[in-house]
């Protein structure tokens, strides 16, 4: 894989970051006009609807950037080989190598 190809690929940190940053900026700003709207206007239709919005979109923000670093961090650990270890362990267990008649009590 040339570096051009593991730039546009889905596991480059980068888009990441842009895919959950994205969403935690758009989600801030519809909870920053929630506040505006629900708050500060008087007399406004939907004002009671942006005051139940606005900690519904602030908590989305919250688990937008947690979801983001986790995944950024996941993705990075895979392209330094540090995968997840139970899906591919190093060896077989000692109790179950070919040839192994008995079970070895290392204990």
């Amino acid at each position: 894989m040339t570096k051009e190809d593991k730039s546009e690929s889905k596991d480059n940190p980068k888009w990441s970051l842009i895919y959950w940053g994205g969403l935690a900026v758009i989600l801030a700003g519809v909870g920053v006009w929630c506040i505006l709207d629900g708050w500060f206007k008087e007399n406004f239709e939907y004002a009671s609807l942006n005051r139940w919005l606005t900690p519904v979109a602030f908590a989305g923000v919250i688990w937008c950037i947690y979801r983001g670093a986790k995944e950024y961090k996941a993705i990075q650990a895979r392209g330094r080989g540090e995968g997840d270890q139970a899906a591919a362990p190093a060896e077989p267990p000692r109790d179950q190598i070919a040839g192994d008649s008995e079970p070895r009590d290392d204990a």
